[in-house]
């Protein structure tokens, strides 16, 4: 689960995200300070929940969560303020919780326990996330999540997950225009599953990226670096 944390306050940060740590299924996405920066990172994150501040510089967290629950498939908003005074205009985003700070580890793990429950929205999206290939005559489907990535191999697109590997009839870039929020480019010839992506290291000038299930690391040309880094650290220009 990809979490966005927005507060303008770093050591309100810092408690969400030391709270969060203890939840072995969730990743910290990024951070935003105010709610704009939430728009700009959500957007290049795609994360599942925001946790969001009321009263913030720029654009509030209202104002952010109305324009991230507008989206095709928006993101859970949990509210985490001082303010409970906000409560009712909060609720107009129908958000998944509305929690007062300090944050309680109790009842954050109501949250997340509630946050475990898909909307049918997420599981119809899921239900889409395919790859049809041939094997003889027959026409099988492979779900997007059991792939580590996608490499063009010649004139041949071959889909690598933990225990097989597939040919697709569909060209990377047809791949990368169709999942948009699943496959990251990190090479011409290569695109990664996001869900899949643990590390990013550099060597003698060269970058490798490791994903989880994959024993060997995969290139990563210059060109690719930041929206590697954008995906793994929130933003790669701090």
């Amino acid at each position: 689960m990809k979490v966005l944390i927005v507060d303008d306050e770093p050591l309100a940060q810092a408690r969400v995200a030391r709270l969060l740590g203890t939840y072995g299924h969730i990743h910290i996405a990024g951070y935003a300070s105010s709610g704009a920066e939430a728009l700009e990172l959500a957007a290049k994150t795609q994360p599942d929940v925001v946790f969001i501040d009321v009263e913030m510089p720029q654009m509030n967290g209202l104002e952010a969560a109305q324009q991230l629950s507008e989206q095709s498939l928006p993101p859970a908003i949990v509210f985490v303020t001082a303010h409970p005074n906000h409560a009712l205009d909060a609720f107009k985003v129908m958000p998944t919780a509305y929690l007062l700070k300090p944050l309680e580890a109790a009842e954050l793990d109501k949250v997340i326990n509630k946050l475990g429950q898909q909307n049918r929205a997420q599981v119809n999206h899921k239900q889409r996330q395919q790859l049809s290939y041939k094997l003889g005559n027959q026409l099988k489907t492979l779900s997007l999540d059991e792939v580590l990535y996608v490499a063009r191999d010649g004139k041949y697109t071959q889909a690598v997950c933990e225990s097989a590997q597939v040919l697709l009839d569909t060209s990377l870039k047809e791949l990368e225009q169709q999942f948009p929020t699943t496959l990251l480019r990190v090479h011409r010839n290569t695109l990664v599953n996001r869900n899949k992506v643990t590390s990013l290291t550099q060597s003698q000038r060269q970058y490798q990226i490791f994903l989880q299930g994959c024993e060997q690391p995969l290139p990563v040309s210059r060109r690719e670096v930041s929206k590697v880094k954008d995906l793994l650290y929130g933003d790669s220009s701090q």
